[in-house]
């Protein structure tokens, strides 16, 4: 069984859209705990990936105009796994938390900076980041006709958010696996690293197999990348433009891992310079006979003769670009809930 709802707030702040300044120092692509997860990290790319590409995403959504990828925000992902989690747990599936508490306020007890919007999707009855995002948020499968609340959300019509957090929980009472997707929006937006996300899938094969990589690359000043690679093993694969454009697309490829668990990270040259994801540290893939594979490991990266100690490096300025299976599917049930407010500044 599957669900989803979609909640949106905007607040007219006037002089209030200051950039949180934890938001703007935070690591690129690192894990604080155990945040992002593997589901967590995919969905997150696969919603940048459907943002620069509304043509492709999901059964395909022309009408909207491609848009920057969003930043990941932990305090964004604490909030949205503390509210998977406590539907998973009550059980309940609802934005208010389970014992009534408001959902901006709960967002609001999480996210510490200033800002123009906030927003949320959740689904529960999906396992795998990229059928949550594209089925149920962007296909808005089986909601009442006319609903585009979630969809909106991600393709963010009215160019507000700019941060996102995910959370998944497997399981559960109700349903099994539950999702929660917040965004913030603040003004003015922040400068957008070349390569914002990325990862891999599907989450592990058997050896042998080959596997697809996949990175969002990002520059608002039209500077194409001479490649976007995966890096797997300190060997370099080029990956190719799978959506959007060679300035603002998903970039993806496949490559075959053996047996155990390896190590990568993406890359994007720009005039002979790196940009890399995550900015320090590797990601993890491994076949489905290895026992562990940690999803993130610090270090590993300064070797690269080709990114410099800057590590993420190039970033582009702020600014909005031109144009495992679901189970067997049983009762889809799907409801939105949008909300709007504002206050004065």
């Amino acid at each position: 069984m599957k669900s989803t709802s979609a909640l949106f707030v905007a607040l007219a702040l006037g002089g209030c859209g200051n950039l949180d300044p934890i938001a703007a120092v935070e690591a690129l692509g690192e894990t604080t705990g155990d945040r992002p997860s593997y589901q967590e990290r995919l969905a997150f790319y696969a919603t940048n990936r459907a943002r620069m590409a509304p043509k492709d995403a999901g059964s395909g959504w022309p009408d909207y105009k491609p848009v920057p990828p969003l930043l990941w925000s932990d305090e964004l992902a604490q909030a949205a796994r503390a509210h998977s989690q406590d539907m998973h747990d009550t059980p309940c599936f609802q934005h208010p938390s389970c014992d009534g508490t408001d959902p901006f306020k709960r967002i609001q007890m999480y996210w510490q900076g200033s800002f123009s919007s906030l927003a949320e999707n959740i689904a529960a009855g999906v396992n795998d980041g990229q059928q949550a995002v594209e089925s149920a948020w962007i296909d808005e499968d089986g909601a009442s006709p006319g609903e585009t609340g979630h969809r909106d959300n991600i393709f963010d019509k009215m160019f507000r958010s700019t941060h996102i957090g995910l959370g998944y929980v497997a399981g559960g009472k109700q349903y099994q696996g539950y999702w929660t997707q917040d965004f913030a929006g603040v003004s003015p937006p922040p400068a957008i690293p070349r390569v914002a996300a990325g990862s891999h899938f599907p989450q592990s094969t058997s050896a042998g197999s080959v596997i697809t990589f996949g990175a969002v690359y990002y520059d608002a000043s039209g500077a194409a990348p001479d490649s976007v690679d995966v890096v797997l093993d300190d060997v370099a694969t080029p990956l190719k433009l799978a959506h959007g454009t060679a300035t603002a697309g998903a970039w993806e490829g496949g490559v075959t891992v053996p047996a155990g668990c390896h190590r990568y990270y993406f890359r994007a040259l720009v005039a002979g310079k790196g940009s890399i994801y995550p900015d320090s540290g590797t990601l993890g893939v491994a076949d489905a006979s290895t026992a562990s594979c940690p999803d993130y490991v610090a270090g590993g990266v300064s070797a690269d003769p080709l990114v410099g100690a800057g590590g993420g490096g190039g970033c582009s300025a702020g600014g909005r670009a031109s144009p495992s299976s679901l189970a067997a599917l049983a009762l889809l049930a799907v409801a939105a809930l949008v909300r709007r407010r504002a206050r004065a500044s």
